[in-house]
């Protein structure tokens, strides 16, 4: 199963969101519709006995201001539009989400942080 793995990086996004002082109604609605995006999209993308496979598919990177399709995906369900969803989140975030294993960097040139490690 996935659930522990796309939860980090739901609950990771709905701190960021409720640090920015967006209503807690809207961030509840965001965090369950990107909950189902992501758990759709990974679907057959998902190889917890190679857990490299699929790896860049399961990227989630913000860029130059380039928001990911699968925070797009979720904004859609309570309004958030590209330009809201930009200054909402880090200008340049990229999250790994693997099998076990969920990091992210915030800033090319940052340091990686681990949002989940369910190796033993």
């Amino acid at each position: 199963s996935m659930l522990n793995e796309v939860n980090s990086v739901v609950d990771f996004i709905t701190k960021l969101f409720l640090q920015r002082n967006l209503e807690s109604r809207v961030v509840k609605s965001f965090a369950e519709s990107l909950r189902n995006a992501m758990c759709n999209y990974y679907l057959d993308h998902w190889f917890p006995e190679k857990p490299c496979k699929g790896s860049a598919y399961r990227c989630i990177r913000n860029h130059h201001n380039r928001v990911d399709p699968l925070f797009l995906e979720a904004g859609l369900c309570v309004q958030l539009e590209a330009f809201d969803l930009a200054n909402l989140l880090p200008k340049e975030i990229t999250i790994w989400v693997d099998p076990d294993n969920v990091s992210y960097r915030i800033g090319e040139e940052g340091s990686i942080g681990v949002l989940f490690d369910g190796r033993p």
